[in-house]
C-alpha cells in the first residue's frame, strides 16, 4: 500500500479545495473576502 509523504498544511487545504466542487470554492472565496475586507 502506498503511503503519502507528509505534507504541510497548506499543500492539505489545496487537496482538499480541489475535491470541492468549482461553485463551492467560489463561494469560499467571496466569504473570505468579504471577511478581510471588512474594517477591525
Amino acid at each position: 500500500m502506498a503511503r503519502r509523504s507528509k505534507t504541510s498544511p497548506f499543500e492539505d487545504l489545496i487537496f482538499i479545495a480541489s475535491r470541492l466542487p468549482w461553485w463551492l470554492s467560489l463561494l469560499i472565496a467571496l466569504v473570505a473576502w468579504l471577511y478581510l475586507r471588512i474594517p477591525r
